[in-house]
């Protein structure tokens, strides 16, 4: 059995793509949705057409999956929602879920 961050990290690859380099992205450089910037900040020197699929999956879950305590979150469909907003959206992702968490609760 898949365990949860393998399939939010199988639906990210879904929508993110793979390599991009679009001149209106001010992201730039991308490849599994992961910007040069992001990959270089986690270690990854190489160029960014040749990140692996391996090296993103450790990016996601290290940056973003365990660093916002995703993994804590019991509702799947909760925490996919917040996974996807702090990936693409960083502190503000993490600071609007948690002001829409303390206005529900």
């Amino acid at each position: 059995m898949v365990d949860r961050f393998n399939k939010f990290f199988d639906y990210l690859l879904f929508i993110e793509g793979d390599y991009s380099n679009h001149p209106n992205d001010n992201g730039g450089e991308t490849k599994y949705g992961i910007t040069k910037e992001t990959a270089r900040s986690c270690g990854y020197k190489g160029a960014m057409k040749d990140l692996t699929k391996t090296m993103a999956q450790k990016i996601y879950e290290q940056k973003y999956y365990k660093a916002y305590k995703i993994d804590k979150i019991k509702s799947d469909k909760m925490a996919l929602s917040i996974f996807d907003f702090v990936v693409n959206s960083g502190n503000y992702g993490i600071k609007k879920a948690q002001e829409a968490v303390n206005k529900v609760y």
